[in-house]
């Protein structure tokens, strides 16, 4: 197993819904997880995760989150049964051709320079006005 691979399953052991991982697949583009096919998903402790978060709950507010959280939890567990395998995926990051998508950043003259500078709401001669953005005393 590859140290990144190592990193990235010791890091998903702290998650409940990632705790009984099977499996890493890594490729250049592609991390897939395959977790086994328990769809029960422990709840996590509310105690430790607000350790972690460096949060300060009393008793009772615990009380009151550990089942919210719960279902938070358990709706999630339930994304892990729908079947993706026919779904392509909606961003492809890599394969976006920039020319395609983008138009060539070129300077242009403008022809109507007076009519560009009759269309602002507000000017000072030949300058625009625009709202402040900085305090006086910034740099």
């Amino acid at each position: 197993m590859s140290a990144m691979a190592a990193r990235v399953q010791s890091s998903c052991k702290m998650l409940p819904c990632m705790s009984r991982l099977h499996s890493i697949y890594l490729s250049s583009r592609r991390v897939t997880f395959t977790a086994c096919s328990a769809s029960k998903v422990d709840p996590p402790n509310v105690s430790v995760l607000c350790e972690k978060a460096r949060l300060t709950l009393t008793a009772e507010e615990v009380k009151d989150f550990e089942p919210q959280i719960g279902r938070i939890v358990d709706w999630f567990a339930q994304l892990q049964d729908i079947d993706l395998d026919n779904v392509p995926p909606a961003i492809r990051v890599g394969e976006i051709d920039p020319t395609k998508t983008l138009r060539p950043d070129m300077a242009q003259l403008f022809p109507d320079r007076e009519a560009m500078l009759a269309s602002a709401p507000d000017r000072d001669g030949p300058f625009l006005k625009v709202p402040k953005i900085m305090k006086e005393n910034q740099e």
